[in-house]
C-alpha cells in the first residue's frame, strides 16, 4: 500500500515538474543545449542514493531515468549520482564534468544545490533543481520548487531567446493553468514560434500517463519532422 502510494505521489511530481521541462527541451531536437552529436544528451540525476534513508532517491531516480528514456527518440544517456555527503558530492561533480553531461536534475537541498550552481557557473550545463531557494535561479539554473508559474515563464523565454522554434505544453487542469497557457501562448507566438500541442491532465495516474503519452507522441512527431528536412 505504502509503496503504490509513493509511486503515485513521484507521477505526479514528475508529470507536474520535470517531465514538461523536460518535454518542452526536447521539442527543439537537435540542437537542445549543443549536446556532442545531433542525438544525445548526457543528463545526471544528483541525489541522496546512500543516505540512510535513501530509499525514496532510488526509486525517484529510477522513475526519472524510466520516464527520461521513454519520451523521446533522442538518445539520452542517463546516469545517477550520489549527492548524500559533501564528498560524494564533490566526487559526483567531478564526474558529471567528467562526462561532459548536458543537464543535472537535483538536487534537492538548498544548501547542496548552491554548490552544484557554482560548480557549474561558467560550464555548458543546465542544473533543474527542486530547492525551495529562488535566490539560485539564474542563466542555466532553474528552481522548480519555488514559483514553477514564474520558473515556467522564465525556462521558455530562455528557450525564445535562443530562437527555439517548437513547443509542447503539458499543464494540470484548472483555472490557473489555463491563464498561464494563454500567456505562454501569446509568448511563443508573438516571438514568430509555434505552440505545437497544448494538454491538460487531471490528478490520477491514468490520465496523467494518458497526458504524457500525447505530449510524447508529439515530441516523436517534431522529430520525425527536423529527420525529414535534414
Amino acid at each position: 500500500m505504502i509503496n503504490n502510494i509513493k509511486q503515485k505521489f513521484l507521477k505526479s511530481i514528475l508529470s507536474r515538474i520535470f517531465f514538461p521541462i523536460l518535454l518542452i527541451a526536447l521539442s527543439s531536437c537537435s540542437q537542445f543545449f549543443n549536446p556532442k552529436d545531433s542525438s544525445t544528451i548526457d543528463v545526471a540525476i544528483l541525489l541522496p542514493i546512500t543516505a540512510e534513508d535513501a530509499t525514496f532517491s532510488r526509486q525517484y531516480a529510477q522513475m526519472i531515468k524510466m520516464g527520461l528514456n521513454n519520451n523521446s527518440k533522442i538518445t539520452m544517456r542517463v546516469k545517477v549520482y550520489d549527492s548524500s555527503t559533501n564528498e560524494k558530492l564533490e566526487q559526483s561533480l567531478k564526474a558529471i564534468n567528467s562526462n561532459r553531461t548536458d543537464i543535472i536534475i537535483g538536487p534537492i537541498y538548498s544548501a547542496k544545490a548552491r554548490q552544484v550552481a557554482d560548480y557549474i557557473k561558467g560550464k555548458n550545463i543546465t542544473m533543474i533543481t527542486l530547492s525551495n531557494n529562488p535566490v539560485l535561479a539564474e542563466k542555466n539554473v532553474f528552481v522548480f520548487g519555488h514559483a514553477p508559474g514564474r520558473q515556467t515563464e522564465a525556462i521558455t523565454n530562455y528557450f525564445l531567446q535562443n530562437n527555439y522554434k517548437n513547443y509542447l505544453l503539458l499543464l494540470p487542469q484548472g483555472q490557473y493553468s489555463k491563464a498561464m497557457s494563454k500567456i505562454l501562448k501569446d509568448r511563443i507566438t508573438t516571438k514568430g514560434a509555434t505552440l505545437a500541442r497544448m494538454e491538460f491532465y487531471t490528478n490520477s495516474p491514468e490520465n496523467i500517463n494518458k497526458a504524457v503519452k500525447i505530449i510524447s507522441d508529439g515530441v516523436d512527431s517534431l522529430n520525425e519532422i527536423d529527420y525529414n528536412l535534414t
